[in-house]
């Protein structure tokens, strides 16, 4: 009977000892991997550009609840209405496609909510977020399917590349207000 006692004694005490100093060493290894991670983590964010468009600018709160949602930060936000000219300039890229001009003017036709967006992913994951271009074919759960109307009025642009989107941000922010 002393010999169950001890033992049940003895193996706790070797478990405790053995699983503090375990402990000890998994916290500081947690604590090396959370520095790495927190490493990589800066270099694979990404930012994007988003215009909230004139048909959706009043609907901006419930967006940036889903853009948060989606794992993305606002780290720059600015409303303000284009001017034709400008929105001719941003929409350069498409000035031979049928819908540059309606396009530009609906885009100068009220105020937009121009944002910078941060997160790993951030031009992907923003992408994926918006849907299809068609707002009657976009998914659910998808900007363009709960605030879009068409192709046109929908909802939100979103920049298709990195380098799209440090020429759109540049557009529009100074470095010093998105901060760097």
């Amino acid at each position: 009977m002393k010999k169950v006692g001890l033992i049940s004694i003895a193996l706790p005490l070797t478990l405790i000892c053995g699983g503090f100093s375990n402990d000890v060493k998994a916290s500081q290894t947690e604590s090396e991997k959370t520095d790495a991670t927190k490493e990589e983590k800066k270099e694979d964010m990404e930012r994007t550009l988003a215009i909230i468009k004139p048909d959706a600018a009043d609907k901006a709160d419930e967006i940036n609840k889903m853009i948060e949602a989606a794992g993305l930060k606002v780290i720059a936000k600015k409303t303000t209405r284009l001017s034709l000219e400008k929105a001719k300039e941003f929409y350069e890229i498409h000035k031979d496609r049928p819908f540059y001009d309606s396009l530009c003017e609906f885009m100068s036709s009220g105020d937009v909510v121009i944002e910078v967006l941060e997160g790993p992913e951030a031009v992907s994951r923003y992408r994926t977020l918006m849907g299809a271009t068609d707002a009657r074919k976009a998914e659910e759960g998808t900007i363009r399917k709960a605030f879009g109307t068409d192709n046109q009025k929908n909802a939100v642009h979103g920049s298709d590349s990195l380098e799209n989107a440090a020429k759109e941000i540049s557009s529009f922010f100074s470095d010093e207000e998105i901060g760097g």
